[in-house]
């Protein structure tokens, strides 16, 4: 009888724990959280207007901030929590910018006509992030690089390398480079690539938090 009453007492401790967590997932405001978790980060995230479900949360009108500096307004911003992944999708307008982290860690985000980010002015593509390989194509245009605009650049990723061609004015470079992620801290992640043309080359490099362009 003894015997029996102690092999019962780790499921009732596991048992209490899930009651407990799922208590309080109900109870918390699950934006409170996210707040937290974010602003550890250097994330800050300002709504006009907040909207909580059972297993999700709606920001509407967000203004996205990372490090102090603004990165992204979209009308509305959405983070559910599925059975096999969190789910994130933003709408600009007519755009849309959707995401997806499974529970292994791998991502996959696609853009659409996308143009509520700050440094740019419209972003199409599809990504696929497995480890630290990433695979797809991304489309930025109206790009702010600090100083000059880049009209339109266009990359495709083959795991750790990438190519593509940059149109900067009357002037088409081509060219490629390398990619360091940290699926952990992708602000962190770095990048260094260079596209020459007749004209000069164009340099990218840095953190994709902090990158540094330049014209030579």
């Amino acid at each position: 009888m003894k015997k029996t009453l102690i092999y019962k007492i780790p499921l009732v401790i596991l048992i209490f724990a899930l009651s407990s967590l799922s208590a309080l997932f109900l109870l918390v405001p699950k934006s409170i959280v996210l707040d937290r978790l974010l602003t550890d980060r250097g994330v800050v995230l300002i709504p006009e207007r907040v909207r909580e479900s059972l297993f999700g949360i709606r920001f509407e009108k967000v203004f996205l901030f990372f490090k102090g500096e603004p990165v992204a307004n979209p009308d509305l911003l959405t983070i559910e929590l599925k059975p096999t992944a969190l789910v994130l999708s933003a709408l600009c307008g007519k755009g849309y910018l959707k995401g997806s982290i499974s529970l292994s860690g791998n991502a996959r985000l696609r853009a659409k006509s996308f143009g509520c980010l700050n440094r740019a002015e419209n972003v199409d593509g599809e990504l696929k992030l497995e480890r630290d390989r990433l695979s797809g194509r991304l489309l930025l245009e109206g790009v702010d690089a600090g100083g000059f605009t880049i009209d339109r650049i266009s990359l495709v990723f083959k795991g750790r390398r990438f190519d593509g061609e940059v149109d900067y004015g009357k002037i088409k470079l081509k060219g490629g480079g390398d990619i360091k992620l940290k699926p952990g801290k992708l602000y962190d992640s770095e990048i260094d690539a260079v596209f020459r043309g007749l004209m000069g080359s164009l340099i990218i490099k840095g953190k994709l938090g902090n990158i540094s362009v330049q014209f030579r």
